[in-house]
């Protein structure tokens, strides 16, 4: 059974994190591993406190989870800070980690800051360009092309942007624009497509982003497509917003 890494922050809720990841490998009938980037006590509405773990002991968890079973695929959520986003960059390269699906999280859903700015400019210049897969949502997207995305063509510019600059699958997530219908862009080689469906109601959930991309982990590990793994992950975080709760 191929077995997906999570590198992400713990939350106290239950409902994103490394929390929401391993309930997606599991959907995906896949055994998960996790090396825990921070503790966070955080509930819906708020984040209260987010505790670092020291980037030697995330390197340590890593390279443990590494020496017992190879992941198939890798997913990265929350990383907050540079050395943290180093540790992981270079454990990347260390292990030769592939299908690495990079979560650009910048803010929690109740807005808190989940990667400080040096982090950020650290994921741009040393981690994404290891990735295969990036799943920024709008705001995520917006920081990334430093500029207002307010349509579909507007994602869709950012996705073949991202794709081009980084080399790797985009899926820009339009939960956050308005309208009836939500619509997601994925891009990979100049291959843009639509995701579209109607509007459900997300509200009392987070830890969707988180979902989506695990999920998307998932299904890489699976051998499935970038194209493929985006559509079941899709699917899947319909299915947990429709079934309501966090």
């Amino acid at each position: 059974m191929p077995l997906v890494l999570t590198i992400a922050g713990s939350d106290s809720s239950g409902g994103a994190g490394i929390q929401a990841d391993l309930a997606a490998f599991h959907a995906a009938g896949l055994s998960g591993a996790t090396a825990i980037t921070g503790v966070t006590a955080q509930n819906t509405e708020r984040v209260v406190r987010i505790d670092p773990v020291p980037a030697d002991l995330i390197e340590l968890q890593i390279e443990t989870a590494c020496e017992e079973a190879m992941p198939a695929a890798v997913k990265t959520g929350m990383l907050y800070s540079a050395s943290i986003v180093s540790a992981v960059t270079g454990a990347i390269k260390k292990f030769k980690l592939t299908n690495v699906v990079v979560d650009p999280v910048t803010m929690s859903s109740s807005g808190s800051v989940l990667l400080l700015d040096d982090a950020f400019e650290l994921m741009c210049s040393d981690l994404l360009p290891l990735a295969d897969v990036m799943t920024p949502n709008v705001p995520e997207a917006v920081r990334l092309v430093s500029r207002e995305i307010g349509s579909v063509d507007d994602m869709k510019a950012a996705a073949v942007e991202l794709a081009g600059r980084f080399g790797l699958a985009c899926i820009v997530k339009g939960g956050h624009l308005p309208g009836g219908e939500a619509v997601d862009v994925f891009c990979e080689a100049g291959d843009v497509r639509e995701l579209a469906h109607n509007r459900v109601n997300s509200d009392g959930r987070h830890g969707t982003g988180c979902a989506f991309s695990a999920m998307l982990a998932a299904q890489l590990a699976l051998g499935k497509s970038a194209s493929e793994s985006t559509v079941v992950a899709k699917d899947y975080v319909l299915n947990l917003i429709r079934q309501g709760g966090r």
